[in-house]
């Protein structure tokens, strides 16, 4: 038996010798496994045969296993080699699709399909990736590597040209004609491409055609566009502002953008206009009544009504009157802007007046009765018994002082009103109706009479009247000192005269305001300021203007009839209307004269007091100038200090330069205080270039330092029509409702409250100081469609990067979105398997991920050849994962991994392989030599 013991021996050292000269052999082999040779014992016995002294059989190779340890990583040139570094296997399919092969070999190559194989065929697999490189484990094909893109060409959009144009170059006016360079200044070229990646030559070619002038202060070039030989038209763009809103156009030629008018908007056809086209700017005028030339008067040296209403006896002879005073007192009605209350102008008191007016004095005092008569001129209010009421003393030349004497205003007497019922007659008084009404009783008084000592002729010198230039009553006696008091030990407030005597200056004024306290003459929605009669000296023709600005400007005048038609022979209107419009004819409203303060330094929130430190403010209004003093009181709101300070100023007046004339007066300025910026506001009634307003008070208010206002006369522009040359003719342009440009104008009635305004077609506008000011979105082109039926390209050019500068053309910049067909320019593996291709035309794409297979005991993998190992029970299922997942290892691009095979370790396994035969075959000797021995015994 011991034969045969050793001759098992010996095949398990000629068994090792192979493993060993197998794993030495594939040193050199990428991804070889080292194998090992696993032995075992033979031992056999029977359960009747004790164990203990039987002696073994020899020994059996159990199996060839492999070790899978990391080999040493080998770098390389090839994109394509790949080498696992951690646990995992490479999937692979056989070439016949049938059959799922593993290695650790990563030598990879592209076959005539470009599939990624190994040296045998077998191909790589791999997961399909989405746009963001995450794969789909569950969804496997083979990696191939197209050589181009296919079918991702892209056709050109979006053109992007940052260009400096020349700010000296010269202006050309000849016709374009690319094939004459002198008629443009310069031009570019790129490529552009259609949907199948072809490309085109396309042009640009850059004429300037207007410098920046007073009237345009906007540098133009003209760009022409041809692709190939064919010239592309520039579309229809719409203008924008600066943050690229699209820009609508009214009537008037004021621009908006679109969240200023979209709920204005209509898809009603309307008329094209050009910004460019936006220049005739005019002036906004009043609605305007113009009268015949006045022949009948000599207006040039004036009239003296008083002469001319109650001519003197000559001789006594009376003269015929030239003009019947009856007339004055209803020359004719008017009215401005539709208010509810018509004015009968009353010029009546000219007949007091001894001098003679000329024409423009004339139109001054009829500018000055319209003003008051429309304007907020308020009543006093006498209701209250203490401000009826006061004592008048009088101081002759002889020294002698007269009595105090006591004026009383009650209803009824002295052509006052009477009181009906509870309504006292003294609530609405009017200035003349008080001064009537005093001097009714100081000229009734015998006391204040006094006697010509030559004629023995009564006078009463005693005069009151209403000083509108200090807003306060006058009273005068020659050269006698005249004193004022209440006659109470109450002040009488309206009338502004204390309870203590107050001697009046030389002027007869006692420095206390009188200032109407009632309510106002017309309700403020009647209210009308600004109305002016000019007189036209030259043409002997007056002219009436309205207060306001614009088509909502309007005027009337409505001559009575049956009477000598004074408004006619003296002034020389007729009956006339000029009414609002909806169409644009005379403008728009010019803007008040505005006034604004700095922020006070009380707290206007609360209420305040206002004392004899700021109760003051110095104002001027158009030409008035005034002092408002408000009375002296603890407790104001806001809301009462800004109704008795607006009351104040608008009760500021200019006394007549004839002592029986119209004083010119203050009307509708506003007083507001803007909570937002903390400051006080003062606006004009009055609007235009001469409207003004300055106010100074006290700091407490932030009225120290005010700048003042100026109004402005509102200008517009008339928009017009575009129009295209065709044959050598001008045809107006149209919008549809759907925005395209049209020549038929079948259904255009009136333009709509606001159009779009457009860019002029391929037109690039530079300001003076370099910066393109249109198109901001770009140059939108007409679609080109392409010779032989290769589609159609439609371009947009933004020149947004352009400047316009006094250095020579360059280009700044370049670019276009299109691209043609890429070619494989490169391959990228990642360390998470991602393949990713760059092509020739720009576009990257994320291929694949290759994934890793692992098993649950590799060493039951079952050995094939070429490093390749087939899936068995004894390995498991294959379990997929993506490198640098948990328990798969990470992938390296370039590189392989080497066989994982120790010379050193096998060459000392052959040395005990070599050890281990030669003594098995000595013990076979030994066996061998026994046996002969016992076969020579028996012989």
């Amino acid at each position: 038996m011991s034969f045969y013991t050793s001759l098992t021996g010996l095949n398990a050292a000629t068994a090792m010798l192979g493993v060993t000269s197998n794993n030495i052999a594939n040193v050199g082999t990428t991804g070889f496994k080292r194998s090992r040779a696993d032995f075992g014992d033979i031992f056999a016995t029977s359960p009747l045969q004790k164990a203990s002294s039987t002696v073994g059989q020899g020994v059996s190779l159990k199996q060839v296993s492999q070790e899978f340890g990391q080999g040493n990583i080998s770098f390389s040139s090839n994109a394509l080699d790949l080498a696992v570094t951690g646990d995992g296997f490479f999937p692979l399919r056989s070439a016949d699709g049938l059959q799922e092969v593993f290695t650790r070999n990563g030598s990879f190559l592209l076959n005539e399909q470009f599939n990624v194989v190994n040296s045998s065929g077998q191909r790589l697999m791999a997961a399909t990736v989405d746009s963001t490189g995450s794969a789909n484990v569950n969804e496997r094909v083979v990696l191939t590597i197209p050589q181009k893109t296919s079918g991702e060409a892209k056709q050109t959009s979006a053109v992007g040209l940052g260009l400096n144009f020349p700010a000296d170059a010269q202006v050309i006016t000849a016709d374009f004609n690319r094939a004459n360079p002198a008629t443009y200044n310069k031009s570019t070229a790129l490529t552009v491409y259609d949907n199948g990646g072809n490309g085109y030559l396309a042009t640009i070619y850059y004429v300037k055609t207007a410098n920046a002038n007073q009237q345009l202060p906007f540098n133009k070039w003209q760009t022409h566009v041809f692709v190939g030989v064919d010239e592309v038209k520039a579309s229809l763009v719409q203008a924008t502002d600066k943050n690229n809103e699209k820009l609508y156009v009214n009537q008037y030629g004021q621009l908006k953008p679109y969240s200023s008018v979209k709920d204005e908007l209509t898809t009603a056809k309307t008329e094209l206009f050009s910004l460019d086209d936006l220049t005739d700017k005019r002036s906004s005028v009043p609605a305007t009544a113009v009268g015949t030339s006045v022949t009948n008067f000599d207006l040039t040296n004036g009239i003296n009504f008083k002469e001319a209403t109650n001519p003197t006896s000559v001789n006594g002879v009376t003269p015929t009157r030239l003009i019947d005073p009856a007339n004055l007192s209803s020359l004719f009605t008017v009215n401005f802007e539709n208010s509810t209350s018509p004015v009968i102008l009353d010029m009546s008191y000219l007949k007091n007046i001894d001098a003679k007016l000329t024409g423009t004095q004339i139109a001054t005092e009829m500018t000055n009765t319209l003003n008051k008569q429309f304007g907020d001129q308020a009543y006093f209010d006498l209701s209250d018994p203490s401000s009826r009421t006061f004592q008048i003393s009088t101081q002759r030349v002889s020294s002698t002082v007269s009595a105090p004497i006591t004026i009383l205003l009650n209803p009824g007497e002295n052509e006052l009103p009477a009181s009906v019922g509870s309504v006292s007659g003294l609530s609405k008084l009017t200035i003349p109706q008080i001064t009537n009404a005093i001097q009714a009783q100081l000229d009734a008084n015998p006391t204040l009479a006094a006697t010509n000592v030559l004629t023995n002729e009564i006078t009463h010198p005693v005069k009151v009247s209403y000083d509108y230039s200090t807003q306060s009553f006058k009273f005068t006696d020659t050269t006698n000192i005249i004193t004022l008091k209440s006659g109470s030990n109450v002040k009488n407030e309206v009338l502004g005269i204390p309870a203590s005597a107050v001697t009046l200056d030389d002027q007869g004024l006692s420095g206390i305001k009188a200032i109407p306290n009632g309510t106002s003459v017309r309700p403020i929605t009647d209210q009308r300021y600004g109305m002016v009669v000019e007189f036209d000296s030259v043409n002997k023709v007056f002219t009436m203007k309205s207060g306001t600005t614009g088509d909502k400007s309007a005027l009337s005048i409505k001559v009575p009839t049956g009477i000598d038609p004074l408004a006619t022979t003296l002034f020389g209107f007729t009956d006339s209307e000029i009414k609002t419009t909806d169409l644009a004819l005379r403008g728009i409203s010019s803007e008040p004269a505005v006034a604004t303060g700095t922020s006070p330094t009380i707290n206007m929130a609360n209420n305040f007091a206002v004392d004899a430190t700021n109760n003051t403010f110095i104002v001027t209004v158009n030409g008035i100038k005034g002092t408002v003093v408000l009375p002296i009181d603890s407790n104001y709101s806001l809301s009462t200090f800004m109704s008795k300070l607006e009351k104040g100023i608008n009760a500021m007046g200019l006394n007549p330069s004839s002592p029986d004339g119209t004083p010119s007066t203050v009307n509708g300025v506003k007083v507001s205080f803007d909570a937002t910026k903390n400051h006080f506001v003062f606006t004009t009634g009055t609007t235009g270039a001469d409207s003004f307003i300055k106010i100074s008070g006290s700091s407490n208010w932030g009225l120290e330092t005010v700048e003042a206002g100026r109004g402005t006369n509102s200008t517009w522009i008339n928009p017009t029509q575009h129009k295209d040359v065709v044959s050598g003719a001008l045809q107006p342009k149209y919008i549809d409702k759907e925005g395209k440009e049209t020549t038929n104008g079948d259904g255009f009635k009136t333009l709509p409250a606001w159009s779009p305004v457009w860019l002029d077609k391929g037109e690039l506008t530079f300001d003076t100081g370099g910066k393109l000011v249109s198109p901001v979105a770009g140059t939108q082109l007409e679609t080109v469609y392409l010779a032989g039926g290769k589609g159609a390209l439609t371009i947009n050019i933004n020149y947004s990067a352009s400047t316009q500068f006094s250095s020579a053309f360059a280009v700044l910049s370049q670019s276009q979105d299109g691209a043609p067909e890429g070619d494989l320019v490169g391959v990228t593996i990642a360390n998470d398997g991602l393949v990713s291709a760059s092509f020739s035309n720009g576009s990257q794409k994320s291929l694949a991920k290759i994934l890793l297979v692992n098993f649950s005991s590799p060493v039951g993998l079952r050995q094939i050849g070429d490093s390749s190992f087939l899936a068995s029970a004894a390995s498991g299922k294959p379990i997929l994962g993506t490198a640098g997942s948990a328990g798969f290892g990470t992938l390296r691009a370039g590189a392989t991994e080497r066989a994982n095979v120790d010379l050193t370790q096998e060459l000392v396994d052959l040395i005990t392989a070599q050890r281990n035969f030669q003594a098995n075959a000595k013990a076979i000797e030994t066996s061998s030599t026994m046996t002969s021995a016992i076969i020579n015994l028996r012989a």
